[in-house]
């Protein structure tokens, strides 16, 4: 499992965590935006942000803010290490700055706050940004989610699905397994060696990482690739034997893919053309609601807050097409 707690930078892996209807907790609650546009900056545009690696420190004796989510940057960047409260209070949230007209893609109107430095980080009010607009090139602010409810779009499978997110792309929790990704690697493997281009023909499939498409939840035992675009409704139970309670996810659409899985999470540098052109060869047009896109994983809804850890067992509980 894991949770890319800044929209865009190097996820973090968990072996437990907590979640809500609304996705996985603190899971991409943290943006970077644009000081003056304020646009949120995605991979897609600044592929270096995935060289940004967020960690959450849980102090329960941080009585303001339980705690920090610090971000470090490559060696060689010349940014410094800092932290941010990890649950600012509201008290805290009074003195940032809130803006109410963030954007990404075609989504608007979404709200945060211009987030300022830990007491033990930094007194300047400005620091954060400062440090993350020397490492992207530009102005810019380390955004945390504000108050404002923000609406997940409607799928094919659900035009009246209600259901809430952060600064994820559009849905709360993004599924996908094990042989879905081994089945990316042979379809890539298969579409290099019919490339003339020398260099494609010595692509190493292997490096087609899991990592690079982001999911949440990553499980295993499928029997084949890609076995979840037919599945509709999942639950999730805990692998210990300690409960016989499952928790429901409904798998409200496939996730149709951009350039981003193009990125090398290890590098930051983006390749034009791999898994990209290979997935829009043999993975195209499977979401009726986003003709002409490929796809790879799932995007899902719980019903109901809980907590996911390794190991725990899913099982289908309904099979259709999403």
């Amino acid at each position: 499992m894991g949770e890319p707690v800044v929209q865009s930078c190097r996820g973090i892996p968990v072996s437990e965590v907590a979640y809500t209807p609304s996705g996985l907790e603190f899971d991409r609650t943290w943006s970077i935006v644009e000081a003056t546009s304020h646009k949120i900056l995605t991979a897609r545009a600044l592929p270096k942000l995935v060289l940004v690696t967020p960690r959450i420190i849980r102090d329960p004796s941080d009585a303001t803010s339980g705690g920090r989510l610090e971000l470090s940057f490559p060696a060689g960047s010349g940014c410094e290490t800092f932290s941010v409260p990890l649950r600012p209070s509201t008290s805290t949230l009074k003195t940032w700055t809130l803006v109410d007209d963030c954007s990404v893609f075609s989504f608007t109107e979404i709200d945060g706050y211009i987030t300022q430095a830990h007491p033990t980080s930094s007194p300047d009010p400005s620091y954060c940004s400062d440090v993350l607009s020397r490492f992207v090139g530009k102005p810019v602010h380390l955004m945390y989610k504000g108050p404002r409810t923000r609406p997940a779009p409607p799928t094919w499978s659900f035009p009246k699905l209600s259901a809430s997110v952060a600064y994820q792309d559009a849905y709360p929790i993004l599924v996908a397994s094990e042989e879905s990704i081994q089945g990316v690697q042979s379809l890539v493997a298969k579409w290099c060696r019919e490339q003339k281009d020398e260099e494609l023909k010595r692509w190493d499939p292997k490096s087609i990482v899991i990592e690079r498409y982001r999911p949440n939840v990553v499980f295993e035992g499928s029997g084949q690739p890609f076995a979840e675009d037919m599945w509709k409704e999942i639950s999730i139970r805990s692998g210990k034997g300690e409960s016989d309670q499952s928790a429901k996810f409904t798998l409200v659409s496939k996730c149709t893919r951009c350039l981003l899985p193009n990125i090398d999470p290890r590098s930051g540098v983006r390749n034009m053309s791999i898994p990209s052109k290979p997935l829009l060869q043999y993975r195209v047009d499977l979401d009726p609601g986003r003709p002409g896109y490929s796809c790879f994983g799932c995007n899902a809804v719980p019903e109901a807050p809980g907590t996911l850890c390794i190991g725990d067992v899913v099982l289908v509980d309904h099979w259709d097409a999403v």
